[in-house]
Order: structure tokens, then sequence, then C-alpha cells
């Protein structure tokens, strides 16, 4: 376990705090003007809401070859249009779309029918033309998954499974001259989801659309048509974003109200005891660094008293051997030998007690150091914290208060994490049930925090 927090400043802590708003919670949200956005470059919208009248204003209105009205995903009546296998609906003009243009493609779609492992059982949801020489642009349905078919370079791809029986919305889009100078990107989203895209150029020819068959404007070869409900059609002469496309699906969703982007309620318990926190250990470990400190202070006193007992002990003893080179001038010679000696001894006991002084005024600032460490630590524990739950949308509900911080608990993990105080950029935490440190990503600029309050805390 790291113990690099000991070292930290509080401002890093008051800086954490701080922010613990914006790094916990992020809500999408949406331009007030994307709503309205959505009708920019639509040249064609059929409702289907009784009949298949063009409702873009553009003209490009339909003939209905046995589809009948049914009840869209809503449950309203005459809402969609049910399609049998033998169905179509066709404009009575050409789109303008040709070539490599942009173009956005739109529709709700529920199937009822698939038949695994055939090829012509393949149904045609939104087709323009019929053949290679057409320059055949359609979405269809085969073997639980959606495809974009098109006689371009790189004309087949798909979405993955779709379920049968449930409605969703199928969105694709082909921006032009996005990849170089000729190649486009054809993207295909479900639901509001981008599920594939690739590099491709169109060769579109003007037109018919025919909706829920591979039909041609004299209506023959009426093969690999849909079987089962098609909604709210959509044209573009562009190519939508993905949040305009996410946009569409939450306009039109059966749920208006379902936002994927709303936070679930908060748990309704308290995460329960967090294991026991490293900066605990950290501080009697300091405590007892502290301890030996003052063990190996009193022996360095003890020995100054003893060399200053020495010193006395020496002093008292020169001076008497100074009278007594007084009254013995006959030994004049050998006094002073023993007193040259005296001196020699004198000056190393004088070097001795200068280092010992010098090693106590370093033992005095080790622990100062170590003290202000200390005090520094017991603040970090002592740091008041945000009471209750914040919520993100990867790791769920998230709790925390001045009990258990730098501890926080992710309830989507079921677990607690430790904070590496002064990490950022991205910030660092010890998730304790995978015993591994993990980077938490940068906060993002615009965040709203969710704190619910919590009886049980």
């Amino acid at each position: 376990m790291k113990n690099k927090f000991l070292t930290q400043k509080i401002s890093l802590v008051t800086l954490f705090l701080l922010s613990a708003g914006s790094l916990f919670g992020r809500t999408l949200t949406v331009d007030s003007n994307t709503e309205s956005d959505l009708t920019s470059g639509l040249i064609a919208w059929y409702p289907l809401d009784g009949n298949a009248s063009d409702m873009s204003g553009n003209g490009f209105n339909t003939k209905i070859n046995g589809a009948r009205p049914s009840d869209d995903r809503n449950g309203k009546s005459n809402g969609a249009f049910f399609f049998d296998g033998n169905d179509y609906i066709m404009t009575e003009k050409k789109l303008p779309i040709i070539g490599n243009d942009k173009r956005t493609i739109s529709l709700w779609f529920k199937s009822e029918k698939n038949d695994h492992g055939n090829y012509d059982s393949r149904q045609a949801l939104v087709v323009t033309g019929n053949t290679r020489l057409d320059g055949l642009f359609e979405i269809i349905f085969r073997n639980d998954l959606v495809t974009i078919h098109s006689w371009g370079p790189k004309r087949n791809f798909n979405s993955g499974t779709v379920e049968l029986n449930d409605w969703h919305l199928l969105t694709v889009t082909h921006d032009s001259g996005t990849t170089h100078k000729i190649w486009g990107r054809t993207s295909l989203f479900i639901d509001g989801i981008l599920k594939n895209s690739k590099g491709n150029i169109l060769n579109t020819m003007s037109n018919y659309l025919c909706i829920g068959s591979r039909e041609n404007a004299h209506g023959k070869d009426a093969t690999k048509s849909a079987t089962g409900f098609i909604d709210d059609v959509r044209i573009y002469d562009r190519a939508l974003s993905k949040d305009e496309v996410h946009a569409l699906y939450k306009l039109e969703s059966t749920n208006p109200s379902d936002d994927r982007d709303s936070p679930p309620p908060p748990p309704a318990t308290a995460p329960g005891t967090p294991p026991d926190p490293d900066y605990k250990d950290t501080i009697a470990e300091l405590k007892r660094l502290l301890a030996e400190k003052d063990k190996k202070l009193a022996h360095c006193e003890n020995e100054m008293d003893a060399k200053k007992k020495e010193i006395g002990e020496l002093t008292s003893e020169n001076a008497k051997l100074q009278g007594e080179v007084k009254s013995l001038n006959g030994k004049v010679t050998g006094l002073e030998t023993e007193v040259a000696t005296l001196k020699t001894d004198n000056e190393g006991l004088k070097g001795q007690i200068q280092n010992l002084r010098e090693d106590n005024q370093n033992i005095s600032y080790e622990l100062t150091v170590i003290n202000e460490h200390l005090e520094e630590a017991i603040k970090v524990a002592e740091t008041p914290f945000i009471n209750g739950w914040v919520y993100d949308p990867v790791r769920g509900w998230i709790f925390t208060d001045a009990e258990h911080f730098p501890l926080v608990y992710t309830h989507n993990d079921e677990s607690w994490n430790y904070y590496e105080l002064g990490s950022s950029d991205p910030r660092y935490f010890f998730n304790y049930t995978t015993q591994e440190w993990v980077a938490w990503d940068t906060v993002p600029q615009e965040v709203e925090q969710t704190v619910a309050a919590n009886t049980n805390l």
C-alpha cells in the first residue's frame, strides 16, 4: 500500500474536496436548438399516421400497395403501417439524392419474421434503385441483422443482432468526402447508438423511394419484402451528427420521458463498514519512530553528562598536577611531558563534545520534521468531507464522508477505494476488492453533481 499522502499538503486535500462534485457525476445535455435542427435538410418525412403523405412540404407523396395502417410503438391506433411480405409504399416521383451525395435515412421497424440462413429471405425496409444499374442503396433485415447494401466498393456491413418483435430506430448516414476527396463514410445507428461505420463511395441514381420492398417504378419484381411494422420514415440530404441521431431517438422513442442520462435512485442502505485505512497504521509507525528518537536523545544526554563529569575530574587532576609541578622542580621535564599528554587528551575530549553537540542539533531537526509530518497526517485524518451520495455514470452511486475519507465507496463495484491524495489528471484510487491501483479519468468541463440525502447514513 502506498503512503504518499503523508508528504502531501493540506491544500491538496482541499482541492479534492472542492472538485468532488464534478468528479462523480456527469449528465448529457442536448442543446435547446437540437430538436429544431432535426428539420434542417429534411427532404421527405412519412409519419405513416393513417396515410403515406410526405409531411416535409416537399411533395414526395406516395402510392400504397397493400400495406395497411396499424398500431405504432406507443400503441397509437393507425400510427404505423404493417407489411405482410408482399406490400410496399413507393414515391410518385424520384428523390434528388444522387451519386455520392450526403444523406440520412431513418425509420422505426419491428420485424415479425426471420428465416435464418435463407439468403433470399432478406427483408428490404427502405430502398432507392433496384439493381446495379439503378445505383441500388437499401437497408435490409436478414438473420437478426440490419444490413446496409449498396453497389459501392465496400457495399455490405451490418449492425449486429436486432431482436424480433421489438421496435427499433434504424438510422443510416452517409457523409461524402470525409475519408478523402472521393470516398465518404457510411454509418449505421441502432436506437441512437453507433453500431458500425465504414469508408464507402456510392453511385446512387436519381430514383424512386420504396418502403417495405425492393420494387421498381412499375411494381414488378416483388421480392425481398418486409414482414413487420414500419413507422416515421425520414430522408435527409445531409448526414446527421452522432448527437443529432441520439436526439432523434430521444424525440421519437417509445417513452420520451426515459432519459438514459438520468441517474438511477441512490442505494437504500449505507455501504457498511470500510476496511481499516492505511493512514492509521502509518500514524502508529510515526509514533513508534518518534519514541525511538526520544530514546536515542536521552542516551546522548546521558553520554554528555558522563563526559562533563569526566572533564571535571580531569580539570581537578590537572590542578593537582600543576601544584605538584610547582613543588617538584626536579621533575619538571617529566611533568611537562605529562602536561602535554593531558592537553592532547583534553583537545580530543573537546572534539568529542563538539561532535555530540552537532549530533544533538541534527536529532532535534529530525524530530521537528517528524512532528510536522505527524501533525499534517492527523489533520488529513480529521479533515471534514462531503456527507452523502454522488453519482457517476460509470461507477454508479459513490459514497464518502468525514469519518471514512479518504476512502470512497462505489456502489456498482461494491467496493471501497482509497484515494491517493495529491493525484490528478488522472486521479488514482486503490481498489480493496481487486487489490489494484486504478486511474479515474480527468473531470470533464460540463458536469452536474447529483447528491441525494439518505436517512440511513
